[in-house]
């Protein structure tokens, strides 16, 4: 139900930033010790099938219709044509295809019975004759699934408001960003709004449900959902969605001048079921307040910790570690990150100074300054030569949040949305009004060679249907820091000589960033710490025990271990590379291993050691 973008937060690397200046990585960083990477590298080349299976490729045809359809929003962005994928458009806007029923229990199990049936209906093709493509697909929708089995333990667990990822929290950007491409895609759009506290009312008999047995959210994360609905909510004669779907609607050409008024009018009415919505979840939100059976992290659960390993951890970094081995790997690496800022800072005591003077100002020159457009055709043309396997150009818009949507997303500085999967010319990046400076990485994270150029190659390899529909967060956001962060080596820095320092600089701090706020979500999600045990971590660790406070705030009041993906996903990327330059030494190449990384597509990273290791047999 909520469209599929890739969104680069900002909230929390404000607080940890207040922490220190820091951090250290580069080329020479330690590897993440990963048990998949640990194994042994094929040696025996798989054996696949010339000729597509024919029964296979029916089960991605249905697979990804029942998927691709599942909601209006979803084919509304990812499909133009329909005849393009053999099936017809469905008649009317819905949120939810074949909306289950019955109490929160029963709902779940139906919802859980469609995928075991999926799944049994997969493992009919194990050991089947399958193309590499084919075989490819049925490993990673095999995962996917299994996956989904998994998380029907944690039903209590799964929280339907998340200040991140929940309805509230993303139903501006739904609507700001639906397509409206002939006059079904608006009736669609209006069916939506009028639909509206159907689905609202979906999520509330969960959410009440999980608070009756004392799974409500805790009330300072309650307050964030509570004000953040108060933010939609302002305006409403003149709202902000109200305004752009009239600046879209003026825009389109297929329609008259009377349809152009009837649709704004009737856009009016539509919009006061939304607000109803709204109203619904602040006021559900509220009224469980203090129905929380635990205060602080969810570990405090009785299968909190089980929760955090078994779903959180696979679902936003797509690794197989656990808690307690993420916990060893990130202390260690930020002490190492510590020691090599030390030795900047022993060694280049004028450039590191510099850093300090320039950073968050005009460390980049004039580059800030710029418009997006020309600052992402910039960084193209520095970034995607040397390293990456070569594209045809990409057709791109990019754009300002509105002020309106600046302010609900605060914690988002941009966001890109992949465009229809028949209509790649399309692309979007919107940044927040907000965040006008440090462009330079967060444009090469959205953009090239970020979330646009990786969507892209994948799409330029013709990857089946399924494959076009998989969304692995670990995946993307992991390939998003990876790529964004090396692209610190490829700046002209206006204000000094020895840039491959600066860049290590500044790559120390990107990384150190995201490292210390997830480390802390760990502490806090996972071991239990209290807001005194932050501050006695912060202390001993040698950053800002006064920023404690806030920083335990920011991670009650979000979505737990959200900061997984970009920062576990970037290790398992990186230690990834560590692997295949160990295992082939001389005959590595940078450029072909990036186009086997990018060509497997979005996928758990056991599943993506699978084709690497096949890349090093082959290359070996």
């Amino acid at each position: 139900m909520i469209k599929k973008i890739y969104k680069r937060s900002i909230g929390l690397l404000l607080a940890a930033a207040m922490m220190l200046s820091a951090a250290g990585c580069g080329k020479d960083a330690a590897p993440a010790t990963d048990k998949a990477q640990a194994a042994t590298v094929a040696t025996a080349k798989t054996e696949y099938a010339e000729t597509e299976n024919a029964e296979f490729e029916q089960y991605i045809k249905d697979s990804f219709e029942e998927d691709v359809l599942s909601d209006s929003s979803t084919y509304n962005q990812n499909i133009k044509d329909f005849s393009t994928y053999g099936f017809e458009r469905p008649a009317k806007g819905y949120w939810m295809k074949d909306m289950p029923t019955g109490s929160a229990e029963e709902m779940f199990e139906t919802e859980k019975k469609k995928t075991q049936e999926r799944y049994d209906k997969l493992m009919q093709f194990e050991g089947a004759a399958l193309t590499e493509e084919e075989y490819f697909t049925f490993m990673t929708e095999k995962t996917y699934l299994e996956f989904a089995l998994k998380s029907y333990e944690y039903t209590l667990y799964t929280e339907q408001f998340y200040p991140g990822r929940g309805l509230q929290a993303n139903i501006g950007t739904v609507f700001a960003e639906y397509s409206f491409r002939e006059k079904q895609d608006i009736e669609d759009y209006l069916t939506l709004m009028d639909t509206f506290p159907e689905i609202v009312d979906y999520c509330v008999k969960i959410e009440n449900w999980r608070a009756d047995q004392g799974y409500a959210m805790q009330d300072a994360m309650a307050d964030k959902v509570i004000e953040q609905c108060d933010t939609f909510l302002e305006n409403k004669d003149n709202h902000y969605l109200i305004q752009e779907f009239d600046r879209k609607i003026d825009e389109l050409e297929f329609l008259s001048a009377d349809e152009k008024a009837d649709f704004k009018k009737r856009d009016k009415e539509s919009i006061k079921h939304v607000f109803e919505g709204m109203e619904t979840i602040k006021k559900t939100v509220a009224g469980n307040k203090g129905k929380s059976s635990v205060e602080g992290g969810i570990c405090k659960y009785k299968e909190g910790r089980d929760y955090y390993n078994d779903y959180i951890i696979p679902y936003f970094a797509g690794s197989d570690k656990t808690g307690d081995e993420l916990i060893a790997q990130f202390d260690k690496r930020i002490g190492e990150l510590v020691t090599e800022q030390t030795m900047i800072m022993q060694n280049k005591p004028d450039l590191y100074q510099y850093y300090a003077q320039h950073a968050g100002k005009d460390l980049y020159g004039d580059f800030d300054s710029k418009e997006v457009t020309e600052q992402i055709n910039e960084l193209q043309s520095k970034t995607l030569s040397e390293n990456y396997p070569e594209l045809p150009e990409i057709q791109y818009h990019a754009s300002y949040l509105s002020p309106v949507l600046s302010e609900i997303m605060d914690q988002t500085a941009a966001y890109y949305m992949h465009p229809a999967y028949d209509d790649l010319d399309n692309n979007v990046i919107r940044v927040n009004q907000n965040n006008t400076i440090n462009m330079w990485l967060l444009l090469a994270h959205e953009g090239c060679p970020g979330h646009m150029f990786q969507f892209n190659y994948f799409m330029s390899t013709n990857p089946n249907p399924l494959r076009k529909k998989a969304y692995y967060l670990g995946y993307l956001e992991g390939w998003a820091v990876y790529s964004s962060n090396n692209t610190f080596y490829d700046f002209d820095f206006p204000g000094t000589d020895d840039d491959e320092t600066l860049a290590k600089i500044l790559y120390i701090d990107a990384e150190f960033n995201y490292l210390v706020t997830e480390r802390v979500d760990l502490g806090i999600n996972y071991e239990g710490w209290d807001l005194e045990q932050l501050k006695q971590w912060l202390t001993e660790h040698g950053l800002n025990g006064a920023a404690a406070e806030a920083l335990y705030d920011s991670i009650i009041t979000t979505d737990p271990g959200l900061y997984l993906s970009y920062s576990q996903g970037f290790y398992e990327m990186k230690g990834m590379r560590e692997y295949a330059e160990k295992q082939l030494g001389a005959k590595f190449d940078v450029k072909e291993y990036h186009k086997v990384i990018l060509s497997a597509g979005p996928c758990m990273y056991k599943d993506l050691k699978f084709k690497v290791d096949e890349y090093i047999a082959e290359n070996k």
